[in-house]
């Protein structure tokens, strides 16, 4: 059982906008570049890119195409220095990025630890791909949420890990990811994810001192704005007239202007509306979640008339208490096909207000979920 509390809920529903043709990497306008040829790196502070800590800055030393930052020493943490790999930071202000290109020019080398990173920043959250040398030989990529790694894309380059080459990891207006190498595509639409549009930060992590970037290149352009139309939205200011089979359980307080829920099994309240599912939707809402014990959950979405759990039109925002803890969650089922449940999954603390943001684009067959 759980006891929470909602204070506002909004279902919108995507009008018609015009869109332009795809654009390849090399088309898109460059947002942030530096090469270091000036033989510093003026403007990136040693800090680490999320936490703003203290780090220790890089070797600046000749390369093939001018100068290159490499790592210092062994690049192994002692216990009593964590700042001993490079790490640097550079303000940036990207916002609303659609498409978008993370670029840069590097090598490693094969002893461990040896890696160049580059990380683009969302407050807490970050996209950071690699030249991972060492034994493993690999392009990387991966985005972290909160601390915790959602998703990681693992490609082997066997000993060009080794060497000088170009890396791009570019994001299409679909969010499909791909990695191409000196201008040749190496992986293509190997991940979708668009959930970072926003970015405060570009960082970089060199590890060793046989690892180097000679150059960074953030690319990208912004997603055209969308004309939502409003379906369905509440407050709560007032009584909402959802429709119970337990009326205990699922209160409207208008004392605190907020919908009050105390939910088991086979309980249910909801709201009839116009639905069209092959329509673009976004669901926002905000939760407060007082107690959830493990095995139970909490489900807020879009079903069919019926209620039922399977159907072709049904899709929600899950909080549940799990083995790993509390997380949030998306929930979906096409066609009788179960989805999601476990992708992206998001801690939550009780006692906590979240805002809620789910959207659906059937044309990409593509969820999204912000917390």
């Amino acid at each position: 059982m759980k006891t929470a509390f909602l204070t506002k809920i909004a279902l919108v529903l995507a009008g018609l906008y015009l869109v332009c043709p795809g654009m390849s990497r090399a088309d898109l306008p460059v947002l942030f570049y530096d090469n270091f040829d000036d033989g510093n790196f003026d403007g990136w502070s040693p800090t680490y890119p999320t936490t703003g800590d203290p780090a220790t800055p890089p070797d600046v030393v000749p390369s093939p195409q001018g100068y290159s930052l490499r790592g210092v020493g062994s690049g192994y943490y002692p216990t009593d220095d964590p700042g001993l790999t490079v790490l640097l930071s550079h303000p940036v202000s990207l916002n609303n990025v659609g498409k978008l290109s993370i670029e840069f020019r590097a090598k490693s080398g094969p002893q461990w630890p040896n890696q160049a990173q580059v990380w683009l920043v969302s407050g807490n959250n970050v996209y950071i791909v690699h030249d991972y040398g060492e034994s493993n030989r690999r392009a990387d990529w991966l985005i972290s949420v909160n601390g915790q790694t959602q998703h990681e894309f693992n490609y082997s380059i066997g000993n060009l890990a080794y060497e000088w080459h170009d890396f791009a990891w570019t994001r299409d207006g679909n969010g499909w990811w791909s990695l191409s190498i000196d201008g040749q595509i190496q992986a293509a639409n190997f991940y979708q994810d668009n959930q970072l549009t926003s970015f405060d930060k570009v960082g970089m992590h060199i590890v060793r001192n046989q690892s180097e970037i000679e150059w960074v290149r953030i690319s990208g352009v912004a997603t055209p704005p969308e004309n939502w139309q409003i379906v369905y939205q509440t407050d709560f200011s007032s009584d909402p007239g959802w429709i119970t089979n337990w009326p205990d359980r699922y209160v409207w307080d208008p004392a605190t202007g907020t919908y009050c829920f105390s939910h088991i099994m086979y309980t249910y309240s909801y709201i009839p509306i116009a639905y069209d599912p092959t329509l673009k939707y976004k669901l926002e809402f905000d939760i407060n979640l007082t107690q959830c014990e493990w095995g139970s959950y909490f489900n807020l979405g879009l079903w069919d008339a019926d209620m039922l759990t399977k159907g072709p039109t049904h899709w929600h925002v899950r909080y549940h208490h799990v083995d790993e803890g509390n997380s949030a969650c998306i929930v979906y089922w096409t066609n009788d096909l179960y989805g999601g449940g476990d992708s992206p999954i998001m801690p939550f603390a009780l006692n906590a207000w979240y805002h809620n943001k789910a959207i659906y684009d059937p044309t990409s067959d593509m969820f999204t979920l912000e917390i």
